[in-house]
């Protein structure tokens, strides 16, 4: 069993740098392993007790994803550098539960511990920066995550401008093809190294070949790359300043300035888009207005490709803004629903009420309670 807080925003992958390199038990036998490189060039890294090399690599050995270190030139100094980059790793469930700040202290510190035990490298931990941080809340959805799509897809659309830079993947399947992660980016150029990511994806799946999950689990992440993006964002580079409180300020505040107030935004402004459609449509055929209605905005969803209208129970709304008979405002609404169900079944999904959900999943304030999930490994 798993336990994860649905109510909080916790850590995963990170880079770290201002990582120092205090010596080599054993510099030779490094050398022959293909971990350090020594040439011919000056440009070399200076440990704390004056040892000298060009690189040091170490890549996936289940604890590191990457540790890269060695020296540049820098407006005539040659300044050393080391890079590391890790992520959340549990054997019970992967990356499903992320870190928080107290939890990556301890993962650095048995990051520190391995490269003295495993690699004779003592390494100094005590004053890193962050140079790339993911930020997420992981939540159960009341429905699969292929029933998300419309809504998934407005919440792009409706994103601030500077997120304009965005892509979709799709899982293919032999029945249908499902689009299983969306991703939008503030970065202007391929070349960018200081940007924004947000990836909305079907965690179940990106977690398949590691562990079962029996439920349909969303992760909603920011990804701040670039040192300079993590200080703007966080207020701080340092990794020993940040703390739980300031990472879920910050993705708060984004998911309010990302998803909730555009969505609000587009509310009141589709609210008095269908007011004037229906007048209009009235207006111009008395006898098929309601067909036209629902016609209309779903050819209009084809289209711009993202939802005009959630759910045709938006529309009811409207109805009762018109000087109609409550008898015939009842038939007029019992008429809109048939229409939908029979033609324009899109409108009866209930994504409104999806949207609400996921609006309420990710604002919801932290009450220190667990979700207990069940969970199986692949053989």
């Amino acid at each position: 069993m798993v336990q994860l807080n649905e109510r909080t925003a916790l850590l995963d992958k990170a880079v770290f740098s201002n990582i120092s390199i205090l010596e080599f038990q054993d510099m030779e036998g490094l050398i022959e392993k293909g971990i350090l490189e020594i040439n011919t060039s000056p440009v070399k890294y200076v440990t704390a007790v004056g040892q000298e090399f060009n690189r040091l690599t170490i890549e996936h050995d289940g604890l590191i994803d990457r540790l890269v270190a060695g020296a540049k030139l820098m407006n005539g100094k040659y300044i050393n550098y080391c890079i590391l980059q890790t992520t959340v790793r549990q054997k019970e469930a992967g990356n499903l539960v992320g870190y928080t700040t107290g939890d990556y202290f301890d993962h650095l510190q048995m990051i520190a511990a391995h490269l003295a035990f495993d690699y004779g490298i003592d390494v100094d931990f005590s004053d890193v920066s962050v140079k790339e941080m993911e930020i997420n809340r992981t939540f159960r959805l009341d429905n699969d995550f292929s029933e998300y799509h419309r809504v998934i897809n407005l919440i792009m659309a409706n994103l601030p401008s500077y997120l304009r830079n965005q892509m979709d993947y799709k899982h293919v399947g032999k029945d249908n093809t499902e689009v299983e992660t969306y991703y939008a980016a503030s970065k202007q150029n391929n070349k960018s190294d200081r940007y924004l990511l947000l990836k909305i994806y079907n965690k179940t799946r990106a977690l398949q070949k590691i562990i079962v999950l029996t439920d349909s689990f969303m992760r909603v992440e920011i990804r701040l790359i670039g040192s300079e993006r993590v200080k703007r964002a966080l207020h701080t580079n340092r990794f020993a300043e940040m703390t739980d409180e300031i990472i879920n300020g910050y993705f708060d505040g984004q998911m309010q300035t990302m998803i909730v107030r555009p969505y609000r935004k587009w509310q009141e402004q589709q609210r008095k888009y269908l007011k004037k459609l229906v007048e209009q449509q009235r207006k111009d055929d008395i006898r098929h207005w309601q067909t036209n209605v629902l016609r209309i905005l779903q050819n209009q969803e084809i289209d711009q490709k993202r939802a005009v209208i959630l759910d045709v129970g938006q529309l009811m709304d409207i109805v009762d803004t018109l000087k109609l008979s409550a008898n015939r405002k009842y038939d007029v609404k019992s008429n809109f629903r048939k229409q939908a169900q029979k033609y324009e079944t899109v409108f009866c999904n209930g994504d409104d009420r999806k949207m609400e959900e996921l609006i309420e999943k990710l604002t919801a304030q932290d009450t220190g309670k667990y979700t207990v999930i069940d969970t199986a490994t692949e053989p």
